[in-house]
């Protein structure tokens, strides 16, 4: 019984950075969508609008509304002994 409980533990500490490395790609995955689907809505806005882009003010809104999620992220995992994932610290990018 000991034995095949090795095993198991054994095999499963073999396939955790395997799913890390799946995870990992699977969130670039979203990340590439994400920006894609950025890219489509500015081009139907510019189709809408003339050719006009997306205005600094719509734009500075939205990066003010992340750096609050992601601040209160960074807030959140302080308070909790400090684990912040750096998945979390990566998806900051100016825009």
């Amino acid at each position: 019984m000991l034995v095949v409980l090795a095993i198991i533990f054994i095999l499963a500490a073999m396939l955790f950075p395997v799913y890390e490395a799946v995870q990992a790609k699977a969130e670039g995955a979203t990340c590439l969508s994400n920006m894609r689907n950025l890219g489509v809505a500015s081009r139907i806005y510019a189709d809408d609008y003339d050719g006009t882009i997306v205005p600094a003010s719509i734009a500075a809104g939205i990066k003010q509304r992340h750096d609050n999620l992601v601040r209160s992220q960074i807030d959140a995992g302080e308070s909790s002994g400090g684990l912040i994932s750096t998945r979390e610290q990566s998806r900051e990018v100016p825009l």
